[in-house]
């Protein structure tokens, strides 16, 4: 626990505001664009891909908003999204970046604009200066989609059974689309992954260095 030397009120703001995603690869910058009164719109700051974030009021109407603005996209869903993520290679939340499991490095951090190399003195720096390769969250794309029986943190192996210990564990999935901690330079070196009896590869985002 950490004390702040501030008095702070955090309320509850749900029944009032509605966070949104904005996201394609194709259309123009929304910097400085408005979407009306009340609405807050910045970059995320993980990636470019992952577009635009959106505080807004409950009432208002953001996809009209992106049309007053030219831009004719259309209502997604949150497992469009989930599964836009999960293709980069992102993860985010306790279930796909558990809580005290991970190490900031193992979840992209460094490369998501979550760490900065500049400053020390904060907790896991230290980790830092041992800059590890061994894991990180990775594409997984499956040939089918698999079973309801593939729970989270099913091991994900070598399709050839070279490796007698997993390449990986299942860290989220939404239709063909995974989410994989992965012993990266097998898993690269591998490319063809199975979980239980589906095919799968593993892929190196294209965002990375």
């Amino acid at each position: 626990m950490y004390k702040l030397k501030k008095n702070v009120e955090i309320r509850n703001v749900e029944h009032e505001m509605s966070v949104w995603a904005i996201f394609n690869p194709h259309f123009d910058p929304l910097d400085g664009a408005s979407l009306g009164d009340g609405v807050l719109l910045c970059r995320d700051p993980r990636l470019s891909s992952l577009g635009y974030r959106v505080l807004a009021p409950k009432k208002a109407d953001i996809l009209a908003g992106v049309r007053a603005v030219g831009l004719n996209l259309m209502r997604s869903s949150v497992p469009m999204y989930t599964a836009h993520r999960y293709r980069l290679g992102v993860g985010e939340g306790i279930d796909e970046i558990p809580y005290g499991k991970y190490l900031t490095l193992e979840a992209n951090g460094d490369y998501l604009n979550g760490v900065s190399e500049k400053k020390t003195g904060f907790l896991g720096h230290e980790l830092m200066s041992s800059r590890s390769e061994a894991k990180r969250l990775m594409p997984v794309l499956f040939e089918s989609e698999p079973s309801v029986g593939c729970a989270l943190n099913s091991p994900i192996e070598d399709m050839m059974g070279r490796s007698k210990t997993p390449l990986g564990y299942l860290m989220g999935i939404e239709g063909r689309v995974g989410l994989g901690l992965m012993r990266v330079a097998n898993a690269l070196t591998s490319g063809n992954v199975k979980l239980k009896n589906v095919f799968a590869k593993c892929i190196k985002p294209y965002w990375w260095p």
